[in-house]
């Protein structure tokens, strides 16, 4: 990927400010899930800890022993959430009809083979970037996807907070419309904040710590520095 020529121009290169936000994350992911699969003692405790070992390896900055466990909660509900898996598997199967995602898969398909060799996960990020558009491209899809997970943590009591089917139907309409607009993710609408970089549609805060697009529902407050764990 190239630095955009014009970041400022609403129109430009530069236009698609949440790109530029998960880019950095989705190049850093595969060196920390190559460390993960290739040490046996690590990808047991991820089982266990996913959360907390992903934040060891730098992939997520360091927060409470709570928070963690209730980021593990929401990572294992995901992964069981049978409704929201088929209504994913569902829309990627029309993932591919273009000869551009055709050809990044091919080259995902040979970069992987060889990095396997050597005992790596290394995708293409073009790949990835193109399945990340895929999904956001379809906005009926997003905001079911939405729905599904949000409501079935609600149910599940997993969030801080417990909600009416009224308020997370406002802010899954208000996450979609965030990612319709392609905001960066400082800017994303809140449910519900854990900490400075925890929460549901947290991301980053503006320099003070200040969080950006808060929904002003429930929150958790904020942790000063003596409270943070270190991990």
């Amino acid at each position: 990927m190239t630095e955009p020529d014009q970041p400022d121009q609403p129109d430009g290169p530069g236009s698609d400010r949440l790109i530029l936000d998960i880019t950095p994350d989705l190049e850093r992911v595969d060196p920390v899930m190559s460390r993960i699969v290739g040490d046996p003692v690590i990808a047991d405790e991820f089982i266990r800890d996913p959360s907390g070992v992903l934040t060891r390896l730098g992939l997520h900055p360091r927060t409470t022993r709570d928070i963690h466990d209730r980021v593990n909660q929401v990572f294992y509900a995901v992964l069981t959430n049978t409704e929201l898996l088929e209504l994913l598997a569902e829309h990627y199967r029309t993932f591919g009809d273009t000869d551009e995602v055709r050809q990044a898969a091919v080259d995902t398909r040979g970069r992987m083979a060889a990095a396997l060799e050597r005992g790596q996960l290394d995708n293409s990020l073009d790949f990835d970037l193109a399945g990340f558009r895929h999904l956001v491209g379809s906005e009926d899809v997003l905001r079911r996807a939405f729905q599904l997970m949000l409501h079935d943590l609600n149910n599940r009591r997993i969030l801080m907070g417990v909600y009416s089917s009224e308020e997370i139907n406002q802010y899954v309409d208000e996450i979609t419309l965030a990612i319709r607009e392609r905001r960066p993710i400082r800017e994303f609408p809140v449910l519900e904040e854990w900490d400075a970089n925890y929460g549901i549609g947290k991301g980053r805060t503006l320099p003070g710590g200040r969080p950006r697009g808060h929904c002003c529902r429930r929150s958790g407050g904020s942790l000063t520095g003596d409270d943070l764990g270190e991990r």
